[in-house]
């Protein structure tokens, strides 16, 4: 019998692996943690907890220990260097830090993969061609979580690099949402940080023209401007008093499993975003809890969304209005948009997409 090959998840350094203030990257890397393709097993490494990491998962801390003078991220990537160089793994995925991968790359003799949750445009280290291509002469491989982020990345680069640069979707797990989440309530809600990017503003100017004609139905914000503790944005002082005028209620901050149950019970998500969105998680995720989608078509969210969402531009707050009275006044188009979601969500099943990151592990180990 075969032992399973074994893949190491590299986490960056600011990156919390656990229920609580864990970000998108770290909630993609457990589900695909948890549930490898048959024939591997994963590990993640990341910065030292003081909580419990995720349950299901194999999980190590990296202390920086003397290498700490190097500063966080420099010490980060040269401890996970060190783990792996007396733990190998068959291959190395490192998560969004072009130089954490280029490290692993140069320290490691096995195949390193950078895993792009965010467009190579905006970040340290890859926003010129030249920085991408040369990133691609260390890496074997680059994998998106967007056909958006793909595009952004091979902007400007030789055709022939294309073949290395992947499409590797955020996977949908059904069993992350509650089993009995109760009746669906007369709700619509916005998850998501509360700042401008992500048009929080935008739904609560909605909201305010949306309310007043809806009777029954009420406004819910989960989010805060960071994960959780400190003190509001000025946009978040200014945010709160327009939510109380519009009979909009802000919830705050809730871990992730808090923040779909109350998915599981809305009726309309809104995601009003300005930012181009890498892929839309939360877009992901409102199908996955039965609600229909009002959303911008900024960056990757129509590939998250498809045909289920209602698209509204994220600046004009009467649209959304429209978009969220209509979709509360047609509970047949309503039903309808849902049933598209669970269909468009097959695309993006856990298991499907655990066994192309095993296949292309495979391939590179092949190759």
């Amino acid at each position: 019998m075969f032992a399973p090959r074994r893949v190491a998840m590299v986490l960056p350094a600011k990156e919390r692996f656990g229920p609580r203030g864990a970000g998108g990257v770290a909630l993609v890397v457990r589900d695909l943690a948890r549930a490898p393709a048959p024939g591997w097993e994963a590990m993640v490494l990341g910065s030292p907890l003081q909580d419990a990491p995720f349950e299901g998962c194999r999980f190590e801390g990296l202390s920086p220990g003397p290498l700490a003078f190097l500063g966080r991220n420099r010490a980060h990537a040269r401890a996970a260097a060190r783990r792996l160089r007396t733990h190998p793994a068959d291959v190395v995925e490192a998560h969004n830090r072009a130089p954490l991968a280029l490290h692993l790359a140069q320290a490691l003799s096995c195949p390193v993969v950078l895993v792009l949750h965010n467009a190579a445009s905006g970040m340290g280290g890859l926003r010129r061609a030249e920085e991408r291509a040369a990133l691609l002469r260390q890496v074997r491989a680059v994998a998106c979580v967007s056909d958006f982020l793909r595009r952004d990345f091979l902007e400007g680069l030789p055709a022939a690099l294309a073949p290395r640069v992947h499409v590797m979707p955020n996977p949908h797990n059904p069993a992350a949402f509650p089993a009995d989440p109760g009746p669906r309530e007369a709700l619509i809600l916005f998850v998501g940080r509360l700042n401008a990017e992500k048009g929080a503003d935008s739904f609560v100017a909605a909201c305010a023209r949306a309310l007043p004609r809806l009777p029954g139905w009420r406004a819910e914000m989960v989010g805060d401007a960071w994960f959780g503790g400190r003190a509001d944005t000025p946009f978040v002082t200014t945010l709160r008093g327009q939510a109380e005028a519009a009979g909009v209620e802000m919830l705050g901050y809730l871990d992730h499993a808090a923040t779909l149950a109350r998915m599981a019970r809305a009726s309309i998500i809104v995601m009003p975003n300005r930012w181009a969105e890498p892929f839309g998680r939360v877009a992901q995720e409102a199908l996955g809890a039965g609600a229909a989608l009002v959303a911008s078509r900024r960056g990757g969210l129509p590939e998250a969304a498809g045909e289920a969402a209602l698209y509204a531009d994220p600046d004009e707050p009467a649209a959304i209005a429209e978009a969220i009275h209509h979709l509360a006044t047609h509970p047949e188009e309503r039903a309808c948009r849902v049933e598209m979601g669970r269909a468009h969500l097959e695309g993006f099943l856990l298991p499907a997409i655990a066994r192309r990151w095993a296949a292309l592990r495979e391939g590179l180990l092949a190759g």
